[in-house]
């Protein structure tokens, strides 16, 4: 699966635009291009905006959130000194986990 979504609180934010957070904790099996956020893991009909917390883990990866592809990819330092790059699929990422606050439209 590679992701469980647990909601810890939800409300509105004006409007008809909710705010949802959520603690995502990642699996043995990351899957390469980024971990995939539905608006139904956040109860929500659309998303419209997702700020990530803490984008480090306790384990030193970085989470971004990719707004067209609608994914949480994580990355690491290079090996070769090259910046952050995407940690390869299958990764083994249990234990990894960060807060999500998602907005968006019932």
């Amino acid at each position: 699966m590679g992701i469980t979504y647990t909601k810890q609180d939800d409300g509105w934010t004006g409007g008809v635009q909710r705010e949802v957070v959520l603690d995502a904790a990642f699996d043995a099996d990351y899957t390469a291009g980024g971990e995939s956020l539905d608006p139904a893991d956040a109860d929500l009909g659309a998303i419209e905006n997702v700020d990530i917390e803490s984008i480090t883990t306790d384990s030193g990866y970085v989470v971004e959130w990719d707004n067209d592809a609608g994914t949480l990819v994580v990355r690491e330092e290079s090996d070769t000194g090259g910046g952050l790059t995407e940690v390869a699929g299958a990764t083994d990422l249990s234990g990894e986990s960060i807060r999500l606050s998602v907005r968006g439209r019932s």
